[in-house]
């Protein structure tokens, strides 16, 4: 079957389809944002009882030195109403208490979300005072072309030149820093070699779309805010597990403690927050409980199940979503380096040849997505955040490009498949709307038990 040009009425403007990723990158982001915030709200809440209690402890441990506020009995007085009678509890009351209960589980999130985003500002990718690979070479040609074809793109999109450094990897490249004026470009040397003039021009636009659009300090702020649950949950799940409990250890103090090893350790977590780093030995393991595991057990309730609640929402829900928006993202840079070329096929060329490469480039999974194609190691998301090179190649063409063979058919799910997979997407949804409640109730449960019980009797032998 021939190629057949585009209509008119089913070309799209380079410029419609920047405004249309743009605004639906957008909207999924604003969704994610609001069910952070909420999902942060209900953490801190589950997180309050613990948190209060050791504040309203030390208080009465310092009250045998000196005089101190009875926090617990004003906690007590402030919570009874609520149980006894919550619809008699006036509005602006019962929003003051969630303030104040969730305060210092808000304040424990900021404090991690601040050591997440110190190490990613203080990585090679982001901090310009680390070296990383090398300048191009003056004497080769293919790395003189690239460093010039991305400064003429530059111009173009009225930005300053970017850093080119480098770096031994696969046909790929990374657009990284805090801004356009501090970015830097890391090409992967096969890549050079790889393209032509017009392919590289098309890569090279790309990387420079990326910049001016800030992807690159949008994907900090995103890689700090899926890092902050991930730890948590890291944390939390390891609390009980005594061959794992040292490596929360290490994580806490690499958490407070700003050193570059405690930095590389950091980021070396920001992955699969349910993943185990320790590979014990199976006669390691002891199904009974002994006296750590019951010192540690007023943490269930409040700890453990407040960070598997975090791990178990932001893995199945949050993290897909995060990588559709970046999806958008991609196809909106690819818009917009058709813009700053006006020559589609070349970066529908360079796509195609990338996707029959070697693309591995940056080994830090939290970073791939910077990368123009998705690297070769798994990132350990349900979702890629790089859309299928069928995809791009289909959407380029809707722009002008030639019809390249990957995108002359794009993939097309039969009717049974789409309606397996929307069937499967309405199970979970209903599974995670019967969890969710049930997750909360356990830790509820747990956290009388476990966690009031023992800290009002302290309370009253101390008081």
């Amino acid at each position: 079957m021939q190629w057949q040009p585009w209509q008119g009425t089913e070309r799209e403007d380079f410029f419609n389809a920047v405004a249309r990723h743009r605004r639906t990158a957008w909207r999924i982001t604003l969704a994610c944002g609001v069910a952070y915030a909420v999902l942060a709200l209900v953490m801190s809440l589950l997180l309050a009882p613990l948190l209060y209690g050791v504040a309203g402890l030390v208080l009465d441990i310092l009250n045998l030195l000196f005089p101190t506020p009875d926090l617990l009995a004003y906690a007590g007085k402030r919570v009874s109403p609520i149980i006894d009678d919550p619809a008699a509890v006036p509005t602006a009351d019962l929003l003051t208490f969630i303030l104040l209960a969730s305060a210092p589980g808000l304040l424990l999130m900021v404090v991690v979300a601040w050591g997440v985003s110190r190490a990613i500002r203080q990585s090679a990718l982001f901090d310009t005072t680390q070296q990383v690979g090398r300048p191009p070479d003056p004497g080769s040609l293919v790395e003189r072309q690239f460093a010039n074809t991305l400064e003429e793109m530059a111009v173009a999109a009225l930005i300053p030149a970017p850093k080119v450094v480098v770096i031994e990897g696969g046909a790929n490249a990374a657009a990284s820093g805090l801004d356009a004026q501090q970015a830097t470009v890391m090409v992967g040397q096969s890549l050079l070699g790889l393209l032509n003039r017009a392919q590289m021009q098309g890569i090279a636009a790309h990387l420079i779309a990326a910049i001016a659009d800030n992807d690159m300090k949008i994907g900090m702020r995103t890689a700090s805010v899926l890092g902050v649950f991930a730890l948590l949950t890291r944390l939390s799940v390891n609390l009980l597990d005594k061959d794992s409990f040292a490596a929360s250890r290490h994580l806490l103090r690499a958490l407070c403690v700003p050193t570059a090893a405690s930095q590389a350790f950091v980021l070396a977590q920001l992955s699969d927050p349910f993943a185990d780093t320790t590979q014990p030995a199976a006669s390691q393991h002891n199904d009974k409980l002994g006296w750590r595991e019951w010192l540690l057990m007023p943490l269930m309730g409040p700890v453990w199940f407040s960070g598997f609640l975090g791990g178990f929402v932001s893995t199945l829900i949050l993290s897909p979503a995060i990588a559709w928006a970046w999806q958008q993202r991609k196809y909106m840079a690819d818009a917009t380096a058709v813009r700053l070329t006006r020559e589609p096929d070349g970066l529908s060329t360079a796509l195609l040849a990338l996707s029959h490469a070697n693309t591995s480039l940056l080994s830090s999974a939290w970073a791939s997505h910077l990368c123009v194609v998705a690297p070769q190691q798994a990132t350990g998301m349900i979702v890629s955040v790089f859309p299928a090179v069928e995809r791009r190649l289909a959407a380029l063409v809707r722009m002008g490009a030639s019809n390249q063979p990957l995108a002359a058919s794009p993939p097309v799910a039969p009717v049974w498949a789409k309606v397996l997979v929307g069937g499967l997407l309405v199970v979970m949804a209903g599974l995670v709307a019967v969890l969710l409640p049930l997750l909360v109730m356990a830790s509820t449960m747990l956290t009388m038990l476990f966690t009031l019980m023992p800290i009002a009797i302290l309370h009253a032998v101390l008081r």
